[in-house]
């Protein structure tokens, strides 16, 4: 059973299986093989987490892994989402990883494929905007722009969501209308 957090929002994570509280979190293998036994020990724990946690019922199953393309390609021989967003900051660097995660969603045959635009805000002039690229990019439109807010950090550390915490804040407006979006995206009777 995944223990449930404020809101009655239900997790499960590496992080909570770890003995220690300061425990590295680390896929590693013996040294001629570590990246085959990352991505078999990554792939391995997600099924467990698919198929051996009890969620009960669920109105959603987010499921969050970092850009890259490995990552994704594993969790999508586990699962067929209807709905994936792709999380970039205005960072160039950031656009670029993001870039071959949207060029793989697309090549899945995912349709339904949002760019959330985290810390965003007042932009020095010339600076770039990642988000903004990809989207011009890929033509996969920007379902939300979660601007910076120092605020979200003492929530977080309260363990509180910011919608919770801070529901009038621009950031927690945010991610509520975001919710509401990925909901609309959902196909008519998805549990």
């Amino acid at each position: 059973m995944p223990p449930a957090g404020a809101g009655g929002v239900r997790v499960v994570s590496m992080e909570l299986l770890q003995d220690a509280p300061d425990a590295p979190l680390r896929w590693r293998g013996p040294a001629h093989d570590g990246f085959v036994w990352q991505g078999l020990a990554e792939t391995g724990t997600l099924r467990e987490f698919f198929s051996d946690i009890v969620w009960g019922d669920l109105d959603v199953l987010l499921v969050d892994v970092p850009p890259g393309t490995d990552r994704i390609a594993r969790l999508l021989d586990l699962v067929r989402p209807h709905v994936a967003l792709l999380v970039t900051t205005p960072a160039e660097i950031a656009r670029f990883v993001v870039a071959k995660s949207a060029r793989l969603l697309r090549e899945a045959g995912i349709d339904a494929i949002g760019i959330v635009a985290n810390m965003t805000g007042p932009l020095e002039p010339g600076a770039a905007d990642g988000a903004r690229a990809l989207a011009d990019e890929t033509g996969i439109a920007i379902w939300a722009d979660i601007p910076f807010d120092a605020r979200l950090a003492v929530c977080t550390d309260r363990g509180e969501p910011c919608v919770l915490g801070l529901p009038d804040a621009p950031a927690s407006r945010a991610f509520s209308a975001l919710a509401e979006r990925l909901l609309d995206a959902l196909p008519a009777g998805t549990p």
